[in-house]
């Protein structure tokens, strides 16, 4: 949990949130969809709609037997603190983000914010008893 802290605070320094993420050791997506499929599954549940912009949620669904009927795209218009973010999952994640959106990321956000691979990050948040 320390480690996703700091991972938040390095993404409001300015690093993106797959970098914030790989820089604590910490995967790019750590979510797991067993519980929600076998849910499903105990529901009856043939088929969903799924509201999401991540393929890699669609195909993990699908891998664990759930029957996508639809993918509804979220689409929220990006701000000024939002666009270096969506930018990051739009071309680091492949998020299916709508033309519309893309086209306001460019504009509010012209270059990706890069954070160099050299410079070392020290915990922002220290851990209790016991933390590594």
């Amino acid at each position: 949990m320390v480690a996703k802290l700091n991972a938040y605070a390095l993404q409001d320094a300015g690093a993106d949130t797959v970098d914030a993420n790989l820089m604590f050791g910490l995967p790019v997506d750590a979510r797991c969809f067993d519980a929600a499929a076998r849910i499903l599954e105990d529901l009856g549940t043939r088929s969903i709609r799924l509201l999401t912009n991540n393929p890699s949620t669609v195909v993990a669904l699908e891998r664990l037997g759930v029957r996508i009927g639809e993918r509804v795209a979220l689409e929220v218009p990006p701000t000024e603190e939002s666009s270096a973010y969506l930018l990051a999952k739009r071309t680091r994640m492949g998020h299916m983000l709508g033309t519309h959106v893309a086209r306001d990321i460019r504009k509010l956000h012209a270059a990706a914010v890069q954070v160099p691979q050299n410079v070392r990050y020290r915990a922002v948040i220290s851990g209790g008893a016991g933390a590594a």
